[in-house]
């Protein structure tokens, strides 16, 4: 743990020594800031009100499109699972979502939907066929023994999907859903800052850079790493635990 610790903090400084060894070698504060000038931009941000509500709106997104990716995922994917031929319906979909570019995704949306729901429709494509095909592929794993018990008992819906199925699954989909938070984020805020969403990190992000702010770019780049930081080391710390 403590060799773990020493190597984690050595890597983050060498990271700090780089920045410093840029900004001298660049030499042009406005385009490349010092880190002072940026940490100071952080504690501005997160003493600023208007910058506050930017990061929680833009988390009230990411939460309300993975929530929606997960209540499409296990409606779906149960019934994939439980028919054959709407999985083979809805296969090539899935496949097409996964697959196209995300800067395809990121043009095409706001025409067809316009700016405002842009954000939701692009993390909504991006997500829900990483989350379906965890819940499809979890729920054909589920252990022979429990499907013979399931038509030997004839269970009703609403009983099989949450007191057999999602029991079953809820460590991977739970693993999933950490796993997903992180390229979220990063989707929502590339949409936000697309659209210009205002009161977002994508909206400040682009103000920033139209105004020439990048300490404030800088900033914001970092608060969103330790975001999808925090999002990533969750997984680790609640499996160590056995929460998950």
């Amino acid at each position: 743990m403590i060799k773990k610790v020493s190597f984690t903090i050595s890597s983050i400084l060498v990271i700090f020594l780089a920045w410093i060894l840029l900004y001298e070698v660049i030499n042009h504060h406005i385009l490349f800031p010092s880190l002072g000038d940026t940490f100071s931009q952080i504690v501005t941000i997160f003493t600023n009100k208007s910058d506050i509500l930017s990061i929680l709106n833009t988390l009230l997104n990411v939460v309300i499109t993975i929530s929606i990716s997960l209540v499409a995922s296990l409606v779906l994917g149960f019934i994939a699972f439980k028919f054959s031929s709407f999985s083979y319906f809805i296969s090539p979909f899935i496949l097409i979502f996964r697959t196209i570019p995300t800067i395809s995704v990121l043009v095409i949306i706001p025409i067809i939907f316009g700016l405002r729901a842009s954000p939701f429709v692009v993390s909504l494509l991006l997500l829900f066929p990483i989350m379906f095909q965890s819940v499809f592929d979890s729920l054909k794993q589920i252990d022979i023994k429990y499907q013979h018990l399931i038509k030997i008992d004839n269970p009703l819906f609403h009983k099989l999907l949450f007191e057999l199925y999602l029991p079953l699954i809820k460590n991977s989909l739970t693993t999933t859903l950490f796993q997903v938070l992180g390229l979220a984020i990063k989707v929502t805020v590339m949409s936000e800052y697309l659209v210009q969403t205002t009161s977002s990190i994508g909206g400040n992000l682009y103000a920033s850079k139209i105004y020439m702010q990048y300490d404030r770019v800088f900033a914001w780049t970092i608060i969103l790493i330790v975001i999808s930081a925090i999002f990533d080391i969750i997984p680790n710390v609640l499996k160590k635990h056995k929460t998950i």
